[in-house]
């Protein structure tokens, strides 16, 4: 003998036992997507205090490591010559940064290109000497044969919540051959200057 239950109290049962589960699935989705863009949504402060080392400079050289290669180092070598150095760097010294291997091995493309400059904000070297840049692609910036910083809109305004980047504006009007998507390299290094003298 079977018995026939209605359709919508059958859902409701379903419902009541766990068996569908829709509105976790939302609540799950809601809390893992601000996760997903945490890391561009970090202001000039925010990647100042997460970083050991930061400065400005460009690349020299790249060195993976062999695959199948036993004993050493798992890194990639990338040596940099810094223009503007912020913290734990020197202006006019080359620096050696030692990236997880890792890092190069589940990335699409190259990481770095020799001769390209850039602004790099490093978290403080582990035991081993490793480091990687602070929050991703967020901890890596390209400066422009102009001297110049491409930025999304989104990631600017982002990096002009900050106090001291506001300040260090020659002017609240904005320059018309200065695009919208870009920031002056020294505008951002004089800032940084102030945030790593402050925390000192």
């Amino acid at each position: 003998m079977s018995i026939k239950i209605p359709i919508h109290r059958g859902l409701l049962l379903m419902l009541l036992a766990g068996v569908i589960q829709i509105p976790s699935a939302k609540v799950a989705a809601q809390e893992n997507a601000p996760k997903l863009n945490a890391a561009s949504n970090l202001s000039l402060e925010e990647l100042s205090a997460r970083a050991g080392i930061i400065f400005a400079g460009r690349v020299l050289s790249i060195e993976l490591p062999e695959e199948g290669a036993t004993g050493g180092c798992d890194c990639a070598r990338i040596t940099f010559q810094v223009d503007e150095a912020i913290r734990d760097a020197t202006s006019g010294d080359i620096i050696i940064i030692n990236e997880w291997a890792g890092l190069w091995r589940s990335a699409a493309a190259a990481r770095y290109r020799k001769g390209e400059k850039l602004l790099m904000f490093y978290y403080p070297p582990n035991g081993a000497g490793l480091t990687s840049p602070v929050g991703g692609d967020a901890g890596r910036l390209s400066v422009t044969t102009q001297e110049l910083i491409q930025l999304p809109k989104d990631r600017k305004n982002m990096m002009l919540r900050s106090l001291r980047l506001r300040e260090n504006s020659n002017s609240g009007v904005q320059n018309p051959a200065m695009p919208d998507d870009k920031l002056p390299l020294s505008r951002l290094v004089r800032a940084l200057r102030l945030i790593a003298s402050e925390a000192n």
